[in-house]
């Protein structure tokens, strides 16, 4: 059987994830992966029976046995690890957000093409249970189309926001592009592409954070669907749900169960262990080692993972101007600096 020789640049959580869900796949082979914290590297190719290297992934693209790349670097490097693989010639699957602005994801976007390689961004949300199965009922029509998504993400931290570049809005994106790439994403799935936003955004409780701590984005659909996104790092208690209504009915999703029905009609519910869906991580490494190996399409395209961008640069613009801000953005905002606070 053949397989796709993949190496991992980038050996963190997320990658060595990614780099899991290939090592047991039929038609991959992780024959190497890097990180620029050697000992990361060392122990993830011990682990996976690969090479490693302490580096930026350098020798890994210099290698003419690696056919594919995994770029699981922090999204600000994210453009130069994609460019620097398109001309190397490798396919690339590169983890969310795509990059912290739209310029970049145009310029990942015209490399890859350019090289005629495939490139797969890492929007994973949409494949798991809960999610997925409200996308299945939404698209489904049962309940009609759908005119409003609501969609929270809360808690009282930001990850690893102790480390530099995620607690500088700069180099993150902030919330809104390192955790909520996700949550547009999902919003998209739903109701469509976007054609403005309006924001407010503001930092009132993580002082180690050099972004908002707390935002809300309102979102009009081109399909006339109207949409919200409720981010914050400053709430002492989290919560994390979505309530999708639709013109025949409504589709909610919270705390490990997804509930939906008809007007008039008492609501059905389904428990996530009961919804059967592949393992999200390997269904999304496994689609793009599919579409390298049978010269298909990719499922999750660059132009999926620049919506996600732009949704969020919009954001941020409208923000900072306190006024809506239309989309699709032609080029690149300029506010990813702050400040945030008063």
């Amino acid at each position: 059987m053949e397989k796709l020789r993949i190496g991992l640049i980038g050996s963190g959580g997320m990658g060595a994830a990614l780099a899991r869900a290939c090592a047991e796949s039929e038609r991959a082979e992780v024959v190497a992966v890097s990180d620029v914290v050697a000992e990361t590297a060392e122990a993830l190719g011990k682990e996976l029976g690969a090479q490693a290297y302490g580096d930026d992934g350098e020798q890994i693209l210099a290698r003419d046995d690696v056919a594919g790349v995994i770029v699981a670097t922090p999204g600000y490097l994210h453009r130069e690890g994609v460019e620097r693989a398109a001309q190397a010639g490798k396919h690339v699957f590169c983890e969310k957000p795509m990059a912290t602005n739209v310029s970049d994801c145009d310029a990942m976007i015209a490399a890859v093409d350019k090289a005629g390689v495939k490139l797969q961004i890492g929007q994973v949300l949409r494949y798991l249970p809960l999610q997925a199965k409200t996308i299945e009922l939404v698209r489904s029509r049962r309940y009609g189309e759908p005119i409003a998504v609501a969609v929270t993400r809360i808690g009282g931290g930001y990850g690893s926001a102790a480390v530099p570049w995620r607690a500088s809005h700069e180099q993150s994106g902030g919330m809104l592009m390192e955790i909520n790439a996700h949550e547009f994403d999902l919003m998209r799935q739903l109701c469509g592409d976007a054609k403005g936003v309006y924001a407010r955004a503001h930092r009132y409780v993580q002082e180690t954070m050099q972004t908002p701590d707390q935002i809300f984005v309102v979102v009009d659909f081109e399909s006339g669907a109207m949409g919200q996104l409720h981010s914050s790092a400053a709430a002492a208690i989290g919560e994390g749900h979505c309530m999708v209504q639709c013109r025949e009915g409504a589709i909610f999703y919270r705390a490990g169960e997804v509930k939906h029905g008809a007007f008039g009609e008492e609501a059905r519910t389904l428990r996530e262990d009961e919804i059967e869906v592949e393992s999200a991580v390997t269904r999304e490494v496994r689609e793009w080692v599919d579409a390298v190996l049978d010269d298909t399409p990719v499922t999750i395209p660059g132009i999926e993972g620049r919506k996600a961008v732009e949704l969020a640069e919009a954001a941020y613009e409208s923000a900072r101007t306190g006024q809506p801000v239309k989309l699709p953005l032609e080029r690149s905002t300029g506010v990813m600096s702050g400040p945030w606070r008063d």
